[in-house]
Protein backbone atom coordinates (compact mmCIF):
# COMPACT_ATOMS: atom_id res chain seq x y z
CA UNK A 1 0.00 0.00 0.00
CA UNK A 2 1.32 3.25 -1.13
CA UNK A 3 2.23 5.66 1.58
CA UNK A 4 -0.82 8.40 1.08
CA UNK A 5 0.68 11.48 3.50
CA UNK A 6 1.07 14.60 2.65
CA UNK A 7 4.96 15.55 2.19
CA UNK A 8 5.07 17.58 5.45
CA UNK A 9 3.21 15.06 7.63
CA UNK A 10 5.96 12.58 6.48
CA UNK A 11 8.63 14.96 7.35
CA UNK A 12 7.13 15.42 10.58
CA UNK A 13 6.67 11.59 11.05
CA UNK A 14 10.55 11.27 10.39
CA UNK A 15 11.77 13.99 12.55
CA UNK A 16 9.57 12.58 15.24
CA UNK A 17 11.24 9.07 14.69
CA UNK A 18 14.72 10.57 14.42
CA UNK A 19 14.26 12.32 17.83
CA UNK A 20 12.26 9.65 19.67
CA UNK A 21 14.50 6.84 18.57
CA UNK A 22 17.54 7.81 16.74
CA UNK A 23 18.98 10.74 18.33
CA UNK A 24 19.06 8.83 21.87
CA UNK A 25 20.79 5.84 20.37
CA UNK A 26 23.70 8.14 19.05
CA UNK A 27 23.62 10.12 22.38
CA UNK A 28 24.19 6.70 24.30
CA UNK A 29 27.33 5.67 21.86
CA UNK A 30 25.31 2.92 20.19
CA UNK A 31 26.50 1.64 17.02
CA UNK A 32 22.88 1.00 15.64
CA UNK A 33 19.18 1.17 16.41
CA UNK A 34 16.20 -0.83 15.41
CA UNK A 35 13.03 0.59 15.54
CA UNK A 36 9.76 -1.52 15.68
CA UNK A 37 6.92 -0.07 13.78
CA UNK A 38 4.22 -1.39 16.21
CA UNK A 39 6.29 0.67 18.78
CA UNK A 40 6.24 3.26 16.85
CA UNK A 41 2.09 3.41 16.32
CA UNK A 42 1.77 2.93 20.36
CA UNK A 43 4.07 6.13 20.74
CA UNK A 44 1.58 7.83 18.26
CA UNK A 45 -1.06 6.65 19.75
CA UNK A 46 -2.22 4.99 16.88
CA UNK A 47 -2.53 8.31 14.65
CA UNK A 48 -0.27 7.07 11.86
CA UNK A 49 -1.07 3.78 10.02
CA UNK A 50 1.62 1.37 10.60
CA UNK A 51 2.39 1.25 6.35
CA UNK A 52 2.83 5.00 7.00
CA UNK A 53 5.62 4.21 9.34
CA UNK A 54 7.29 1.76 7.27
CA UNK A 55 6.89 4.26 4.19
CA UNK A 56 9.00 6.75 5.92
CA UNK A 57 11.41 4.19 7.28
CA UNK A 58 12.25 2.61 4.87
CA UNK A 59 12.71 5.49 2.70
CA UNK A 60 15.82 7.23 1.21
CA UNK A 61 15.18 10.16 2.10
CA UNK A 62 14.47 9.20 5.65
CA UNK A 63 18.02 7.32 5.31
CA UNK A 64 19.91 10.60 3.40
CA UNK A 65 18.78 12.90 5.81
CA UNK A 66 19.70 11.72 8.91
CA UNK A 67 22.57 9.61 7.57
CA UNK A 68 21.05 6.34 8.47
CA UNK A 69 22.23 2.94 6.62
CA UNK A 70 19.81 0.41 6.65
CA UNK A 71 21.39 -2.74 8.13
CA UNK A 72 18.47 -5.08 8.00
CA UNK A 73 14.70 -5.38 8.20
CA UNK A 74 12.03 -8.31 8.59
CA UNK A 75 9.22 -9.42 6.75
CA UNK A 76 7.15 -10.90 9.12
CA UNK A 77 3.57 -9.75 8.85
CA UNK A 78 2.16 -10.54 5.45
CA UNK A 79 5.47 -10.09 3.80
CA UNK A 80 5.94 -6.18 5.41
CA UNK A 81 8.64 -5.56 7.28
CA UNK A 82 7.89 -4.91 11.60
CA UNK A 83 11.43 -3.43 12.72
CA UNK A 84 13.88 -2.03 10.92
CA UNK A 85 17.41 -1.97 11.62
CA UNK A 86 19.50 1.50 10.62
CA UNK A 87 23.92 1.91 11.39
CA UNK A 88 24.38 4.85 13.40
CA UNK A 89 27.11 6.90 11.38
CA UNK A 90 27.89 9.69 13.85
CA UNK A 91 26.98 13.06 11.66
CA UNK A 92 24.73 15.81 12.83
CA UNK A 93 21.24 15.44 10.51
CA UNK A 94 20.93 18.48 7.43
CA UNK A 95 17.70 20.09 9.26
Amino acid sequence: MPNLLPVESVQRLGKFIYETYVQPARERGEKVVTIHVDEVCQALRYARSPNSIRGVLGSMKFRNTYHLPLVASDELEKGQAMFFTFRLDFHKPDC
